[in-house]
């Protein structure tokens, strides 16, 4: 974990007085301020929360941004990374913290610094080459940049709040997590699990950690049972969980696969990827295996070709045989040879299989060209049917090579 809780604290009125040297001097206090000035200043910072508490947070962010070449991440979507600053997009994340290092110098200007409330507040920083500004010296890790500011360069640290920064790196085709092994495939899936790490507020019905009280309500919903109605639709479901899950799949779909160039709007991923590629020029990220040269669609794919085909991880035993499987789909498939199970059937000729690869393979040969009876409208799929049909119906035996 993240670890801001670093040397012994300071007293009560060293910190109020370090917080009043912060604050501008034509702040008035709250029986100052006229009725819409205090209805604005509440829209910005709840009154359940302190406002010396924000004004930490902002501290300590600020001595991160002002001496070292860590950039503030806004969001991922649309064409790419968002700038905290001025909202534009980058495809890189290298880009993104060039432009923000070249072009704002005012840490005071970036979203979290202005309006941003303790409900919701996380700062995503990019610690790629992490260095400290002053002397130049490099660090692996956001608490010992920390730590090297605070007792070498004596700059100030409140470290009496809980942390609200998520550190990431871009140093590898795969989006590591800067505080475990694990890896994820794309940034959106790296940040949920960073939530992970910090437990600053705690789901008491699963004990999931979150960084902040905003993340936390939002998971909240998931644990919600009850009749959740389709927004679009008569269709019902016990949690809003499967009612999202509707929506998005079968009504809004559409406007999931929106182009952010210019906004045309597509049906599937795929058709949007070709619309990229032909009229913006925007090739489709592709990942290639180093050992094999095999091209995939997306990194996930392509890490379990490495640990499936090169690492040879097979972490699935047979119960029955000695005989491993890399997935549990895999140790699923081959239990059927044990089992001798046929569950799935053909809806056309009523067989039986007992895999549903082998059911949909099956199908194919439905959709292949009938043969025709000659001497009824009748159209069979296979030989033997249609010879069974003219021996019945028609009193007639066919010869194999007049249905060749």
């Amino acid at each position: 974990l993240l670890i801001f809780f670093l040397g012994e604290q300071k007293k009560s009125t060293e910190i109020i007085d370090v917080l009043n040297a912060q604050l501008p001097k034509t702040i008035k206090s709250e029986t100052e301020l006229s009725d819409n000035e205090f209805e604005d200043t509440h829209k910005k910072i709840p009154k359940t929360t302190p406002r010396t508490e924000i004004l930490k947070h902002r501290n300590n962010i600020r001595e991160i941004l002002l001496h070292s070449n860590a950039t503030p991440i806004r969001k991922y979507g649309g064409i790419g990374y968002t700038c905290c600053f001025c909202k534009q997009q980058y495809t890189k994340p290298a880009d993104l913290k060039k432009h923000t290092l070249d072009i704002h110098k005012d840490v005071n200007k970036a979203n979290f610094m202005i309006n941003m409330n303790m409900s919701e507040y996380v700062v995503k920083l990019d610690i790629t080459g992490l260095k400290c500004n002053i002397c130049n010296d490099c660090f692996v890790t956001l608490e010992d940049f920390i730590r090297h500011l605070r007792f070498l360069h004596n700059k100030q640290w409140h470290d009496d709040i809980q942390p609200h920064i998520f550190p990431v790196k871009f140093d590898s085709e795969l989006f590591h997590c800067v505080f475990c092994p694990n890896s994820f495939s794309k940034f959106r899936m790296l940040v949920r699990h960073l939530h992970k790490h910090f437990r600053n507020y705690i789901c008491e019905i699963c004990d999931s950690g979150f960084v902040n009280r905003n993340a936390l309500t939002q998971h909240t919903v998931n644990h919600k049972t009850g009749a959740f109605k389709c927004n679009f639709c008569p269709k019902v479901y016990s949690t809003q969980v499967k009612k999202r899950l509707h929506e998005r799949t079968s009504h809004t779909h559409v406007e999931a696969n929106k182009c952010a160039y210019c906004n045309e709007t597509f049906k599937d991923y795929r058709k949007k990827e070709v619309h990229l590629s032909e009229e913006h020029g925007i090739e489709a990220a592709t990942a290639v295996c180093k050992a094999c040269d095999k091209v995939f669609s997306n990194r996930k794919m392509l890490n379990i070709h490495i640990k499936r085909d090169h690492l040879l991880e097979r972490a699935h035993n047979c119960p029955e045989c000695d005989k491993k499987f890399y997935s549990t789909t895999g140790l699923k498939n081959h239990m059927v040879t044990h089992s001798k199970a046929r569950d799935y059937q053909c809806k056309l000729c009523l067989k039986f299989y007992g895999r549903k690869k082998t059911l949909n393979a099956h199908m194919r040969v439905h959709e292949e060209k009938k043969l025709q009876c000659e001497q009824c409208p009748m159209t069979f799929v296979q030989k033997w049917t249609l010879k069974s049909h003219m021996r019945t119906k028609h009193g007639e035996v066919v010869c194999q090579s007049s249905t060749d």
